[in-house]
């Protein structure tokens, strides 16, 4: 009976160990093995008299080029004091609205730990990540999330290419997040909502957690609630009153430059300070540019040709924002302009400072997405590739109309008319990204 326990014990304890093993392969897949599968999923491996072959579909994608700006923050933007000067614990996130009577921070007679800090910003993201998670996904919303895993699992794959690591795991939040709701949302209504059960509880768990750790820092805090319904931001910068958007629909182009000059100089100091609340939902981006440039965005009476943009932000990734272009701000005596541009959605963690680095879609081209590597020259100088058809290696003419990636890759025109002689790259080709001893009409045996 004794030896059959030992024997229950040992299965169970192998059991469970099984089951960490397949979590921890399962977290390994998407944050780094996904970028991999996926760049090698339409790649084909062969071997004959060259040697090995290693292929890759020839397919159709968009490649859109940007211009890049500098951005300035305006807000509707009042300063938060506090009489304590110790540790603030942020109850909401940046961006986050705050009803009237909403606590969204605490300020503390005393300080707290770094450890502390860390672990209690650990709890809140891991809570945040879990609850948009836990909801039951629509079936364009499982199409949306399986589009994230794709477009996430080809940027890991291109930023490891190129070895930009970081870059790599700056895509990894956005492919857990979508692993994880399709995981939940995966079988029949009652598997669905076993696994909501599951990530409710988890979020359960944490939260108990969280509010033990806070607990152990002590009653003596002020409590920050908000006196009506506005959105809370942690910190300031000392920037506020410049970058107002009191009268921004008339402000001379003289300010603008004025408050962006502002930023090198000395900030205001507030006594107190311990963050900010917009009352105003709309807010704007001011940037700075040349007549040249800014000539291109008006018509003959100086304004806006086009009013909506997808302008992105870059915090560590991009982050498109849908703005309108209120108005081109200009001076008959001077060659510089802002275009203002104005949004009136406020995103949920988005700050990042009062200067950002911005971007606008110029243009928008679709080609051939063709890896860098398997461009040559023939003995003409016009650029081609090796492609892999019905055992025989055959050469194909490409025209690269961009190249903004080329450490990557290149896209190559569609082919341009049906007359031409000359035989073009066709969508589904199978690229030939390594092999030996290449030439036109080469037979493979595989």
């Amino acid at each position: 009976m004794e030896g059959e326990k030992r024997v229950r014990a040992a299965k169970a304890k192998e059991a469970k160990t099984q089951q960490r093993i397949m979590l921890v392969c399962r977290v390994l897949l998407i944050v780094l093995g996904g970028g991999y599968i996926i760049a090698h999923l339409f790649t084909g491996l062969f071997g004959g008299f060259g040697g090995r072959m290693e292929t890759v579909a020839a397919t159709v994608t968009a490649s859109v080029n940007y211009e890049l700006y500098d951005a300035y923050i305006f807000r509707d933007e009042n300063v938060i004091t506090s009489g304590n000067t110790g540790y603030r614990y942020d109850i909401l996130a940046d961006g986050e609205m705050a009803g009237i009577g909403t606590e969204y921070a605490r300020v503390y007679t005393d300080g707290q730990s770094d450890a502390a800090d860390r672990k209690l910003r650990e709890l809140d993201e891991s809570i945040a990540l879990l609850e948009r998670c836990a909801v039951t996904l629509t079936s364009s919303g499982i199409l949306s999330a399986k589009d994230t895993l794709g477009e996430g699992h080809m940027s890991i794959a291109d930023a490891l290419s190129a070895g930009e690591i970081l870059k790599a795991m700056g895509h990894t939040v956005d492919l857990v997040e979508a692993y994880e709701s399709l995981r939940i949302n995966t079988g029949g209504s009652a598997a669905v909502k076993e696994n909501l059960a599951e990530v409710n509880a988890a979020v359960a768990e944490l939260k108990a957690e969280r509010d033990e750790l806070v607990a152990s820092f002590g009653s003596d805090y002020e409590s920050l609630r908000a006196g009506r319904t506005g959105y809370y931001y942690s910190g300031v910068d000392g920037y506020e009153a410049a970058f107002s958007t009191d009268g921004i629909g008339d402000k001379p182009l003289s300010e603008f430059f004025e408050a962006i000059d502002a930023l090198s100089g000395k900030p205001s100091a507030v006594e107190g300070a311990v963050g900010r609340m917009v009352y105003d939902y709309r807010w704007y981006a001011a940037l700075p540019v040349d007549m040249s440039v800014a000539s291109l965005y008006i018509d003959d009476e100086g304004e806006p040709i086009i009013s909506k943009f997808t302008v992105g932000f870059y915090d560590g990734g991009w982050q498109d924002i849908e703005m309108t272009l209120e108005r081109v701000v200009q001076s008959p005596d001077d060659s510089r302009a802002i275009l203002l541009f104005s949004s009136g959605v406020m995103n949920v963690g988005f700050e990042g400072g009062r200067a950002r680095r911005v971007r606008i879609a110029s243009e928008e081209l679709t080609g051939y997405r063709v890896p860098t590597e398997a461009v040559r020259t023939d003995g003409n100088g016009e650029s081609g590739v090796y492609v892999l058809k019905g055992g025989k290696v055959l050469w194909r003419h490409i025209e690269v109309i961009d190249d903004s990636e080329k450490d990557i890759y290149v896209l190559a025109r569609i082919a341009p008319s049906e007359d031409d002689s000359r035989e073009w790259l066709q969508q589904n080709d199978a690229i030939i990204v390594e092999g030996q001893d290449l030439y036109d009409g080469k037979t493979v045996y595989y």
